[in-house]
């Protein structure tokens, strides 16, 4: 039997399941658990939160006595603050200046109309907009003379990253169109917004966005631009725009019906979505023994783990970024239309 391929794209309903779906698939001596979560209830951390339990709950049946993984105990009672965010400015910026630049922040968001990942149609799959996931690995020394070449720049893994997709979509774009594509690109970039009184907390959604834009002609000098977005990615951590975001959102709904609109019109927010998790494991409360950096959870040996995040339409792929065991995973969510 081959390797199934990922059913991604399933809608869940919670007005009448639960927010997470999965079953187990077996052939040739291996095992694949698939499991899907409606990302308004649990975000990518709280997904691998939620899998390290599952496998220390599996493994604690099937291990050895000495072997025996780790459940760390959970506090209910702090999913009533998780809301609540550390919103300080640097000094001395005061709250009133802050405001004002969210606020312009915020019109170049909804002002400036980012591309779309140009490709040719599928008219027999215009009605169904299911995801496809595609995965990809690199080995532990491309990724090793990747994270060198940053250090070089002095820049972080992630700003280098971001910066070649930048370059990616502009050329994949260039190439599916008739003449030089112009315009703004976006990137959605997701950010954690749990703190250390969040350590026990059970798996949930507590995530902020922070979007990246810059022009296709900006493109054109990879060094400059690679600079830009290092001076957006810091002032996004300085700033905390992740839950500057969410707070802009609670208070947009202090006006009846805003949200229900917002999040109902077809308006395409970003051009691509990037998530970096970075080693699933360490997102894990549980603690599992390894063997050759692969996790184990009793007669379970964990050969890979990889999702990738929801996309929004208009925006017709998310790619998410994982460093397990010894590469990184590259695992990419798209609409199938297209």
């Amino acid at each position: 039997v081959e390797e199934p391929a990922w059913p991604v794209g399933e809608s869940i309903d919670l007005r009448h399941e639960t927010g997470v779906r999965g079953y187990v698939h077996t052939w040739d001596g291996r095992g694949c658990i698939v499991l899907s979560f409606h990302h308004a209830t649990c975000d990518g951390i709280g997904c691998f939160r939620f899998i390290g339990d599952l496998l220390a709950a599996y493994g604690r049946r099937t291990a050895d006595a000495g072997d025996l993984p780790k459940l760390l105990p959970l506090d209910p009672a702090s999913l009533r603050v998780r809301g609540q965010f550390d919103l300080r400015f640097p000094s001395p910026i005061s709250t009133w200046v802050a405001l004002k630049g969210t606020i312009v922040e915020t019109w170049k968001v909804l002002s400036r109309r980012p591309q779309v990942l140009k490709n040719i149609a599928r008219p027999e799959l215009k009605k169904h907009r299911n995801p496809v996931m595609a995965v990809e690995s690199l080995s532990a020394e491309q990724y090793e003379d990747y994270a060198d070449r940053a250090a070089e720049l002095n820049v972080t893994v992630n700003d280098l990253l971001m910066r070649d997709m930048f370059l990616t979509i502009q050329r994949w774009n260039d190439q599916r169109s008739s003449g030089n594509c112009r315009g703004w690109i976006r990137i959605t970039m997701p950010t954690s917004l749990r703190g250390k009184r969040d350590t026990r907390m059970p798996a949930t959604n507590t995530l902020g966005y922070a979007f990246v834009t810059h022009h296709t002609s900006e493109c054109e000098d990879p060094q400059q631009l690679l600079t830009a977005i290092a001076a957006d990615t810091a002032a996004i951590r300085t700033w905390h725009l992740g839950a500057m975001f969410v707070d802009m959102l609670r208070r947009a709904s202090c006006f009846p019906g805003l949200l229900w609109l917002g999040s109902r019109l077809g308006r395409r927010f970003s051009t691509i979505v990037l998530s970096n998790l970075g080693d699933p494991a360490r997102r894990f409360r549980a603690r599992l023994p390894h063997i050759d950096g692969e996790l184990v959870a009793g007669n379970l040996r964990v050969k890979s783990m990889f999702g990738a995040p929801p996309i929004r339409p208009g925006t017709r792929a998310a790619v998410a970024l994982f460093h397990y065991p010894r590469q990184l995973v590259l695992a990419m969510n798209c609409d199938s239309r297209w």
